[in-house]
């Protein structure tokens, strides 16, 4: 069901729908409802390929906020006239985004939130890079990395591995990096069994 206060805003400009979460994105959130949407932030729990489609449609969407709390497949972000206006995004959680070659022309600074944790938990491919180099206009990268229930060399590998990316980029962006919750790493003494426990323990929501 449509809410009433989208049934009667056609000139939206402003969605800022935290701290609730959507179980996907609602079928009222499209480019026909809200044609003027210039700033959306939400979380979901799950991100589906469709639903990145969907938001690449709105015209005058300039920021773009994503908590996704639920593990997902992989998803592109591809050009085909999506994301033409998008300048900033933020997104945080535990889903696989790609930019490919030619998407987000005009996108200038990314904010991300990294869990750890699940990047590198061999059974899952978080996309670290994000296709940072696939970014012509990028300026500025800022990333948090959760560090709970990570050894702390694992957190300086991804944490320069990042760093490396950001510096090869054409444009040499700036890059900031913060951890958040480095009270909570593990030591080498902890058991394997015992270190995926905790993981599994680990949330990765962070409100935008």
């Amino acid at each position: 069901m449509q809410p009433s206060f989208v049934l009667h805003c056609n000139n939206l400009r402003v969605l800022q729908l935290v701290p609730l979460v959507f179980s996907k994105l609602p079928k009222w959130i499209n480019p026909q409802a809200l044609p003027k949407l210039c700033r959306l932030s939400l979380n979901l729990s799950v991100l589906y390929q469709l639903d990145v489609e969907i938001l690449g449609k709105f015209q005058n969407l300039c920021f773009l906020g994503l908590c996704v709390s639920g593990f997902s497949s992989k998803i592109s972000i591809v050009g085909g006239g999506r994301f033409q206006n998008l300048r900033y995004f933020k997104m945080a959680g535990k889903c696989p985004l790609e930019s490919v070659r030619g998407a987000v022309p005009r996108l200038e600074g990314i904010w991300l939130l990294f869990p750890v944790c699940a990047i590198f938990n061999i059974s899952y491919d978080i996309g670290l890079k994000f296709g940072l180099g696939n970014i012509s206009s990028l300026q500025a990268v800022e990333a948090v990395l959760d560090c709970a229930c990570c050894l702390p060399r694992e957190v300086e590998q991804l944490e320069a591995e990042l760093r490396h990316t950001v510096s090869i980029h054409p444009n040499r962006p700036t890059i900031q990096i913060t951890r958040f919750r480095e009270d909570e790493m593990v030591t080498s003494s902890d058991s394997v069994v015992e270190r995926q426990k905790k993981r599994v323990r680990t949330s990765c929501t962070v409100y935008l």
